[in-house]
């Protein structure tokens, strides 16, 4: 499906295709596979050399567990500058620890006001954002249906994630370029 017309998000199989519109006007395409028994163990993507070589600076929201901590720990042994963003501060203090080129800030997605500013000082003291990866998320069963975990849900998955997808958007929009992800 086509969320803007600069992004386009295709689901086949195990595989998500995000295609991005960089600041040279050409697309890019990043293929992220899933793997079916442990989709947070396992994270392949199939990107460009261009693609990699033009990166220097990633914003991960979600970055304390999960996916989001693994592609940062990625990022970080490749030496780019590298934002992490989550809800427990320990562990994003233990993934900054002794790592220069990373800078983290504490905040929570279902606080929209607070994260943006946190999004903002991130995004400050960077410099400038040039791959945005929005892991952040929850799930829960709820075989009863009770309204609060629902409710959280949205809170998390919908409101939250809307409004850091929107900050990185128009982020980019000023600074005329950059990638957006999101698992």
């Amino acid at each position: 499906f086509v969320l803007t017309n600069w992004l386009s998000i295709f689901y086949f199989e195990k595989f998500v295709f995000i295609h991005t519109l960089p600041k040279d006007g050409y697309f890019q395409s990043i293929g992220i596979m899933l793997s079916p028994s442990n989709a947070f163990s396992y994270l392949c993507c199939i990107y460009s050399n261009d693609f990699i070589n033009m990166q220097q600076r990633i914003v991960i929201l979600g970055a304390t567990s999960g996916i989001g901590k693994e592609v940062a720990k990625l990022y970080i042994q490749r030496g780019w500058m590298v934002g992490i963003l989550g809800r427990r501060t320990a562990l994003l203090e233990e993934i900054a620890n002794n790592h220069p080129n990373v800078m983290y800030e504490t905040c929570d997605v279902c606080d929209t006001a607070l994260c943006i500013e946190a999004l903002q000082r991130i995004y400050q003291r960077m410099g400038g954002v040039d791959l945005f990866l929005q892991c952040s998320g929850i799930g829960r069963m709820n075989a009863n249906l009770e309204t609060s975990i629902e409710l959280s849900t949205i809170d998390t998955n919908t409101r939250g994630w809307t409004t850091c997808i929107c900050w990185a958007w128009n982020t980019f929009m000023k600074q005329g370029h950059g990638h957006l992800a999101a698992i």
